[in-house]
């Protein structure tokens, strides 16, 4: 007698097992398939644009770029100083739309910044300082330098590497080789060398300093700073730019410095003959600071 298991069933009998098990099959396909509600709210939400990449000031690399964001908005009020401390920036100028100089040959393009103050004449006997922005060590000293006048040359050695140039000093507090921090005083505030090329009968206080990004390669000795040391920066420096020189307004941070022509400062000096200005905030900064003591 034939087992059961193999006794011949008709086909239909087989039919609705096979669909049952078809539908089964399909069902768990579409499961599998569909995402999960959490991954299928995230698939709606609109995918996050990347932001905009940083677009670099003329002259710099990424690492002096953010080098500068972070000193410069801290070492620039202590730039200029009195006897009493750092200057107050409202009688601080950056002088505007100095352009190209010179014609023929020896035609150029300004570099730097120009730091000039809006001070009264009588103003003029009152001592000024010039402090150090960065940690360095003095590179070179040139005294009566054609336009740029008594010069100072700072080199910053750790990376990433610069080179900080002050012109128009009347003097030099510092010697070469010798280190300096930033905020140190070095010299004396002036104007000499061709600093009233400004339109410059008025103009009797001004700082230019210009700056330059060197490849990490760089080492002093790679310069001979006796003969030409200017144009030999210029080529060591990192440049895209037609000028060679970083331009510091890039990175005033929140010590903000008005603007000013060359017109506009010849007639704020013009204008302002009462000889009150930088004698009467000297003195009001001393009166500030004894109360100050006498309360502490």
């Amino acid at each position: 007698m034939p087992s059961p298991s193999l006794t011949k069933r008709p086909l239909g009998a087989w039919l609705p097992s096979f669909f049952s098990l078809l539908a089964s099959a399909l069902a768990l396909t579409l499961t599998l398939a569909s995402p999960s509600p959490a991954h299928a709210e995230k698939a709606d939400k609109p995918a996050k644009s990347q932001p905009a990449k940083e677009k670099l000031p003329e002259n710099v690399d990424l690492s002096s770029h953010q080098w500068l964001k972070r000193h410069m908005p801290r070492a620039l009020p202590n730039l200029i100083q009195s006897r009493h401390g750092a200057l107050d920036r409202k009688h601080i100028f950056v002088v505007d739309g100095l352009g190209d100089w010179g014609a023929g040959r020896a035609r150029g393009s300004h570099q730097g910044t120009d730091f000039v103050l809006d001070l009264p004449h009588r103003a003029g006997s009152e001592r000024l300082f010039v402090a150090s922005l960065i940690d360095g060590k003095v590179a070179h000293i040139k005294t009566n330098w054609g336009a740029y006048g008594t010069t100072l040359f700072i080199y910053k050695d750790s990376e990433p590497k610069m080179v900080y140039i002050y012109a128009h000093l009347d003097s030099v507090s510092v010697k070469s080789g010798q280190n300096v921090q930033a905020g140190d005083l070095v010299g004396t505030f002036g104007c000499t060398g061709n600093c009233r090329g400004l339109k410059g009968a008025h103009i009797k206080h001004q700082v230019h300093v210009e700056l330059y990004a060197l490849p990490s390669s760089f080492s002093p000795s790679d310069v001979d700073w006796e003969h030409g040391p200017l144009g030999q920066l210029r080529k060591l420096a990192i440049r895209n730019h037609r000028n060679h020189a970083i331009d510091l307004s890039h990175y005033f941070g929140s010590f903000k410095l008005l603007p000013v022509t060359r017109d506009e400062l010849a007639d704020r000096y013009t204008k302002n003959k009462d000889g009150g200005g930088l004698t009467a905030y000297l003195d009001q900064q001393k009166k500030r600071r004894s109360k100050t003591k006498k309360k502490s």
